[in-house]
């Protein structure tokens, strides 16, 4: 899991990994306080070769900005640099194993 400071080192992240899960957050927001645990706990219980990235809404605004951020937490999940999905509120860590078994099995993108 890894924390974005700029445009930059997501497009390094994206560069370097197949799949990217993208959560927009906020350190003042419970729910995604919660989704950040429960993205935890899927990595820690799955074999997935999957990064996890975390943007600070408040702090990165021009992400915010660019990703049309209006509701937090909010997931991005990427394949190869392009998006793929687009979710907003808390989701179980069921549909977050869903989506990104999902995103592995998908080969068109």
């Amino acid at each position: 899991m890894i924390e974005i400071h700029s445009e930059e080192e997501l497009i390094r992240v994206m560069k370097e990994h197949e799949i990217v899960v993208v959560l927009f957050s906020s350190s003042w927001c419970y729910p995604c306080k919660k989704m950040k645990k429960l993205l935890e706990q899927v990595l820690f219980d799955t074999a997935f070769n999957v990064q996890i990235a975390i943007i600070d809404v408040e702090k990165q605004m021009h992400l915010t900005l660019k990703n049309d951020i209006n509701i937090i937490p909010t997931l991005h999940y990427y394949k190869r640099g392009n998006v793929f999905l687009k979710e907003s509120g808390l989701k179980s860590s069921t549909i977050i194993l869903k989506n990104i078994q999902a995103l592995i099995e998908l080969t068109s993108i």
